[in-house]
């Protein structure tokens, strides 16, 4: 059985995806071995690359897809139900829902208080796939954060609750690791097949 088999083997038995070094391991084979060979699978469209955290996972497309189109169809689900129930107050729901998570997670999140933009930036776009995120700097105490989604499959209403969570989770970090209060005027629009967010912070030093 070649290699390329014995991944593709492993990988069916384990849906949710293994790293680089859990194939080498339970392969017997060597790690840079192994990262040929995932390389060159993902590239015949056989395997998918998943990144979570700083973790890349890798698993069969055939389940990759499938997973993303069930966590597709629950999230919205999810938002149609909110507004349903809810109506506008979801939004507010959601901002409330990102100062919480904020409020729980600050103590475990290195925000790097001189270059909050670009710290908060990378935050985002370590934690969510299919994102990518730019931070600009534009001087006193103002920044501006652009976030891009790739999926524009969703519905706006997601991309507005998300949104309303992130300006609630920026705020709430901001004054808890930079004891800095600020503001964050959002604007959502969709460009070139994909949604962009853009985040404008305002930042007011406490006494």
């Amino acid at each position: 059985m070649s290699i390329e088999e014995k991944i593709i083997n492993l990988l069916r038995k384990h849906p949710l995806g293994l790293t680089t070094k859990e194939i080498a391991e339970k392969l017997g084979i060597s790690r840079t071995t192994i990262a040929k060979y995932v390389e060159k699978l993902k590239g015949k469209g056989i395997i998918a690359e998943k990144r979570v955290g700083a973790y890349r996972l890798w698993l069969l497309g055939e389940y990759y897809q499938a997973k993303k189109l069930t966590a597709r169809r629950i999230l919205v689900a999810l938002t149609r139900a909110l507004l349903r129930i809810l109506g506008e107050n979801s939004y507010q729901l959601a901002f409330m829902v990102g100062k919480a998570i904020a409020q729980e997670l600050y103590e475990t999140v290195e925000l790097n208080s001189s270059k909050p933009f670009e710290s908060i930036a990378s935050m985002i776009s370590d934690i969510t796939e299919g994102v990518s995120t730019q931070a600009f700097e534009l001087g006193n105490n103002r920044g501006v954060i652009i976030i891009k989604m790739s999926d524009t499959s969703f519905p706006i209403e997601f991309i507005k609750l998300l949104a309303n969570i992130l300006q609630g989770a920026i705020e709430e970090l901001i004054k808890k690791s930079c004891n800095q209060s600020c503001t964050v005027n959002v604007n959502i629009s969709k460009k070139e097949n994909a949604y962009e967010i853009v985040m404008e912070i305002n930042l007011t030093p406490r006494d």
